[in-house]
């Protein structure tokens, strides 16, 4: 995670990112843990998304893997089931498209 100080401004919030393992979804998971929130990274990549769940609970944060392709609806409803498990609803959506090198985001308060 980053090494400045943070406001923690998403404290006690839950935040489920697509395409969270790598490139601008991890940067994406990373800042938000950073921010406080409880992160669930959903990928398809298996390792390097433990890899970084790893690496936010060892920075002190909270995070979740869910392996998902987010092109199959009952993977994503497991993905969304485990973060509801884990960390209740979540407050934030984060999707990473690496195909145009776009995010897409949502906040819900």
């Amino acid at each position: 995670m980053n090494s400045h100080a943070t406001a923690k401004r998403l404290s006690g919030r839950s935040a489920l990112i697509s395409g969270g393992a790598g490139g601008c979804g991890a940067e994406a998971s990373r800042l938000f843990a950073a921010e406080g929130a409880k992160v669930t990274v959903v990928d398809r990549q298996e390792e390097a998304g433990l890899a970084l769940v790893e690496e936010i609970r060892s920075a002190g944060g909270e995070a979740v893997f869910a392996k998902a392709d987010v092109s199959k609806r009952v993977e994503i409803e497991s993905a969304v089931a485990l973060a509801t498990e884990r960390f209740g609803a979540h407050r934030a959506l984060q999707s990473c498209r690496l195909n145009r090198g776009e995010a897409v985001s949502r906040n819900d308060g």
